[in-house]
């Protein structure tokens, strides 16, 4: 283990490296490898599908399985939390079509999802764990950790996702209003 570099080299030539998404600089040094699979840990903390598309280009390691000696075949998993329906995992997953342009996916096949809640994985939690944590949830909350829902964010708000537009650049205040 390299604890300066973040990864982990193993006996067979294996190796797990470890890279923080959260600013371009990040996203930039990861584009300098090549990598058979790519596994995204909290994905709903990517705010941007541009930063996916530049992760993609990074899958294209032709190393040979330790296993079987076959070509791996490359791969990007995900985890997450359930984001509002608004993100690029549900409108990518679920919807299955492209986050940006709303476009039908071309390869629908090569997606799929998996939904695991807690009480799917109750003998790896401790003791009690679902009862003092989710009992006295709120409802929106308890939907999202528990049940696993994407939700649609317009309950309770004054201003839903589609009432925002995003620009690259500044926009032209005329006026202000708090």
């Amino acid at each position: 283990m390299n604890k300066t570099e973040l990864s982990i080299k193993f006996p067979n030539g294996s190796e797990i490296v470890m890279r923080g998404l959260d600013t371009e600089e990040r996203v930039e040094a990861v584009l300098g490898t090549e990598y058979g699979t790519i596994y995204a840990n909290e994905a709903s903390e990517i705010k941007s599908y541009k930063v996916i598309e530049k992760l993609r280009t990074r899958l294209n390691d032709v190393s040979v399985s330790c296993v079987d000696g076959k070509v791996i075949v490359p791969k990007m998993f995900f985890d997450c939390n359930p984001p509002p329906k608004s993100h690029w995992i549900y409108k990518l997953f679920i919807l299955l079509k492209q986050p940006d342009s709303g476009v039908d996916l071309s390869e629908k096949g090569a997606y799929g999802g998996v939904q695991l809640n807690p009480v799917d994985n109750v003998e790896n939690l401790g003791e009690g764990y679902i009862k003092d944590v989710f009992s006295d949830m709120g409802e929106m909350q308890r939907r999202r950790f528990y049940d696993g829902e994407f939700l649609d964010m317009e309950v309770g708000r004054v201003f839903s996702e589609a009432d925002f537009r995003y620009y690259d650049g500044k926009p032209k205040v005329r006026y202000l209003v708090q």
